[in-house]
C-alpha cells in the first residue's frame, strides 16, 4: 500500500501529543482535539467518548486501559448508529452485522462498567478550615 495514500485522520502530531509522562487526562484531551469533527460520525464519536470518560469519573480518574476500552465502545456505538440510521430510513441493513456490533459493544461496556462513577463533591478539610461557605440543602 502506498504510504502517501494512507488516511492520516486521528493522528496526533508531535506538537499535539503529550509527553510520555503526562497524565491520562492530557492524553484524552489531545486525542479528542486531534479528531476532525466536521463529519456527523466524528462528532458522534467524540461525544460518545467524552460521555463514557465522564461516566467513568472523568479524564483525571480513568486508567489508560479504561480509555482504550472507551475508545472501542465509541467506535462500536458509531457503527451501530450508522446501521440504526439506515434501518430507520428503510434501507437494507445487515442484521447479523448489527447483532455482532451490539454484542461486541455490550461486552466492551460490561468490561469498563455500565454505571456512572459519582464524583466526590464533599468539601475538603482545607475548604472547611478556610471558612468557605457551603450551601445548605
Amino acid at each position: 500500500m502506498n504510504r502517501e495514500k494512507m488516511p492520516q485522520d486521528n493522528v496526533i502530531d508531535a506538537q499535539q501529543a503529550p509527553a510520555a509522562s503526562s497524565p491520562v487526562d492530557e492524553q484524552v484531551s489531545a486525542f479528542l482535539r486531534s479528531i476532525d469533527k466536521r463529519t456527523l460520525r466524528a462528532r458522534h464519536y467524540a461525544a460518545v467518548l467524552d460521555n463514557l470518560i465522564a461516566d467513568l469519573g472523568g479524564a483525571d480518574r480513568v486508567s489508560t486501559a479504561e480509555v482504550e476500552l472507551a475508545r472501542r465502545c465509541a467506535v462500536l456505538s458509531v457503527l451501530a448508529g450508522a446501521i440504526d440510521k439506515d434501518a430507520v430510513e428503510g434501507k437494507p441493513v445487515d442484521i447479523a452485522g448489527l447483532c455482532a456490533i451490539t454484542n461486541a459493544l455490550q461486552r466492551c461496556l460490561n468490561r469498563i462498567g455500565l454505571k456512572r462513577v459519582p464524583r466526590d463533591v464533599t468539601p475538603s478539610l482545607r475548604d472547611l478550615l478556610s471558612g468557605e461557605k457551603t450551601e445548605a440543602a
